[in-house]
């Protein structure tokens, strides 16, 4: 009788530890697969992002940026913005703590934009890249104010400011660095951007 309770009991706890034993590999797997997919998970993360960074900084262009890096990295990299930016805008909008995202625009527009009325609103700081935020080259801009040549060696900061594209800081620059042999001399002396002088060339004399 002693002997049919210890066999049966040894029966049993073998048929106890079988199951414990399976349980455990299953178990075992289940942890196993879901540790490998959220490995496969994070493989797909982006480990850089993009940006295109311009307007009023030293140094535009597009940046490549570890994902999770913010707005003041990728300004840092550009060299912080320029003297003549918008102060009001940049204490306004720009969230130097926000985390930057693959393929984004920063703009950061200077102060002459809004004295000029150039700009009436820039929303939001990040745009994204889209057909839309390419100019149309088709269109060439207009000066404002008098179509009349402008003599760059002799005229007003107002008659300056009148240019489109110049503006009051622009227009500083170019009265600062007088005089100009030429248009080269111009371009190379005047610390204007080649672009808005080359849509100028045609108005402006020495």
């Amino acid at each position: 009788m002693f002997a049919e309770i210890i066999g049966s009991f040894k029966k049993n706890l073998l048929l106890y530890l079988s199951g414990l034993l399976i349980i455990g590999f299953y178990i075992s797997y289940v942890l196993y697969s879901g540790f490998n997919k959220s490995i496969s998970i994070e493989d797909n993360i982006p480990k850089y992002v993009y940006v295109d960074l311009s307007g009023a900084v030293h140094k535009p262009g597009v940046y490549e940026l570890l994902s999770g890096a913010l707005v003041a990295d990728v300004l840092k990299l550009g060299d912080g913005v320029l003297s003549d930016v918008s102060i009001d805008w940049v204490a306004q909008r720009l969230n130097l703590s926000q985390k930057l995202e693959d393929e984004q625009k920063i703009y950061i527009p200077f102060e002459w934009e809004f004295n000029n009325g150039k700009v009436e609103s820039l929303d939001p700081l990040i745009l994204e890249i889209s057909e839309k935020s390419v100019p149309d080259s088709s269109v060439s801009p207009l000066p404002s104010g008098d179509s009349s040549s402008v003599n760059v060696n002799t005229a007003s900061l107002e008659g300056l400011d009148d240019l489109s594209g110049i503006g009051p800081a622009y227009a500083q620059r170019i009265v600062d660095n007088r005089p100009y042999a030429d248009f080269n001399d111009l371009v190379s002396k005047s610390g204007v951007k080649l672009s808005t002088l080359e849509e100028l060339e045609a108005l402006i004399i020495f």
